[in-house]
């Protein structure tokens, strides 16, 4: 149906809220939410226009029949004290981006471009013991969190100055 439905982890986990998916476009039929992976870490992602630290908690998303049309607001949970904490500070943590990675692709290899999409979430919520962030979407797949990795270019490494009398060559 088209309302608003909550996802839960499993009673072994302290059923704790995964994601909610609301305002879908068409009327979705079963779909499951589940902790594809879990932890705390922050592990590199690279794809072919960029590299980004991306949280070790990714939460799949899926329809029981294949719906790559379908839009939907997902809201995604992440537990600060399990999720969150110690690996990533407040100013990470206010800034993450949803990065939704299509199923099936590796994330341990380098991913396309056309095999992801990252969008700002439109509600970051902090609230004890738990941030939701939220976004709008097309289709289903993986998501997590990520932050760019940036490198700092460096364009001189040394340099030699000879004096003048009255300059440096």
């Amino acid at each position: 149906s088209r309302q608003t439905v909550n996802y839960y982890s499993n009673a072994s986990t302290g059923r704790k809220l995964i994601a909610t998916i609301s305002n879908p476009s068409e009327n979705l039929g079963c779909v499951t939410a589940a902790v594809q992976n879990a932890g705390n870490g922050k592990v590199l992602l690279s794809t072919t226009t960029g590299s980004y630290y991306r949280t070790a908690k990714v939460i799949k998303i899926a329809p029981a029949v294949a719906n790559t049309t379908a839009t939907y607001q997902a809201t995604l949970y992440y537990s600060l004290v399990s999720d969150l904490v110690p690996t990533w500070n407040a100013t990470e943590i206010s800034s993450f981006k949803i990065l939704k990675v299509k199923d099936g692709v590796d994330l341990s290899s380098i991913i396309n471009a056309s095999d992801v999409e990252l969008v700002t979430p439109t509600v970051f919520d902090p609230v004890t013991n738990y941030y939701s962030y939220t976004g709008n979407f097309t289709g289903f797949s993986q998501f997590m969190l990520v932050i760019p990795n940036v490198v700092v270019p460096v364009g001189l490494l040394n340099f030699d100055a000879v004096a003048g009398s009255n300059s440096i060559a």
